[in-house]
């Protein structure tokens, strides 16, 4: 990611302007007008201008925060799901996303079921039959959003209907071989 770049103009319409110092978060004082600022957070700058004759500004201090990293977002079923083998669920799921921002806070979270509409909020159950995509994203304060992450899940709470039973010839006691047919 590139560096945010503060900016700062000096004016003096008498002697001139002899140079602008700044510093970011307490840090020591450097001379410059451009100010790369890289990392996240909620910085403070301070700066002041010297003219020619020599007059200093006082000081004057900028809260600037920065937040270009988007909020990440999990999933979590409820511990009462029941799971079945091969990756399938035997019963409703019930889904809790947990976003997190660590700058600026999370501002909301959507989600959608099989290219359905997106819909907000951080919890839903899925209880239809079958295989189902979901896809979430979360957009934080500072309006940075994260690329929507798609996952499957699959459903058969319902047990297999038993076969009817086998037709045998002869239909009575026997000695001899029997061949069953299933259908």
């Amino acid at each position: 990611m590139q560096p945010v770049t503060v900016t700062i103009t000096a004016s003096d319409d008498r002697s001139g302007v002899a140079g602008v110092r700044y510093r970011l978060d307490q840090s020591n004082w450097i001379t410059a007008t451009v100010i790369p600022i890289s990392s996240d957070g909620n910085h403070t700058l301070e700066y002041q201008a010297v003219d020619v004759a020599g007059n200093v500004q006082a000081v004057q201090s900028l809260p600037i925060p920065l937040d270009r990293t988007p909020p990440t977002t999990a999933y979590q079923y409820d511990p009462n799901t029941v799971v079945g083998d091969n990756g399938w669920y035997r019963s409703p799921i019930t889904l809790t996303l947990i976003p997190t921002d660590l700058v600026s806070g999370v501002s909301h979270t959507r989600y959608r079921i099989d290219n359905g509409n997106w819909q907000t909020g951080t919890q839903f159950v899925l209880a239809d039959q079958g295989e189902h995509t979901v896809e979430f994203y979360s957009t934080d304060v500072a309006g940075n959003v994260e690329t929507p992450y798609p996952v499957v899940f699959k459903i058969d709470s319902v047990a297999p209907v038993a076969p009817p039973p086998p037709t045998t010839t002869p239909g009575a006691w026997t000695a001899q071989q029997l061949r069953f047919h299933l259908e």
